[in-house]
């Protein structure tokens, strides 16, 4: 179900404006999405979203990539996980503001990209990856 002008009214945190297609994002998505900026109490900063032809979730707009403002990579990631909102959580340590994918998918999936020489190589999200993460952004 795709968010209408009226649904709009009801997002606390966010704003048609800062999505490419708002529009077109599902709107149990964007609801999940303020429910999250709230959680987490730091402005979230939307990369991508809605994605013309993509096959996975981004062009069901039930997913976006964002970096979370004013707070470390780790402790923004154990936020997300503790939400319990999203089911897909993707971590990208190394973008130019390291961020986060989330996604609706309807099992629990985890994984991180670690490397800006293979951005498509994804690993699991282990306790490996995550001594990584700490010892590199805390």
């Amino acid at each position: 179900m795709e968010m209408t002008n009226l649904d709009w009214c009801d997002i606390k945190y966010f704003k048609p404006s800062e999505f490419k297609e708002p529009n077109k994002m599902n709107k149990f998505f964007v609801f999940r999405l303020d429910k999250l900026r709230e959680f987490i109490g730091k402005p979230i900063v939307i990369h991508s979203d809605y994605r013309e032809g993509d096959s996975g979730y981004h062009g069901k707009g039930e997913a976006v990539d964002f970096h979370v403002k004013g707070i470390n990579i780790v402790d923004a990631y154990l936020l997300i996980e503790k939400s319990g909102l999203f089911n897909g959580i993707g971590i990208y340590p190394n973008w130019n503001n390291p961020g986060f994918h989330v996604d609706m998918r309807p099992e629990p999936a985890r994984w991180g990209s670690w490397s800006k020489r293979q951005p498509n190589v994804y690993e699991a999200l282990d306790a490996n990856f995550i001594d990584r993460l700490c010892f590199e952004h805390l």
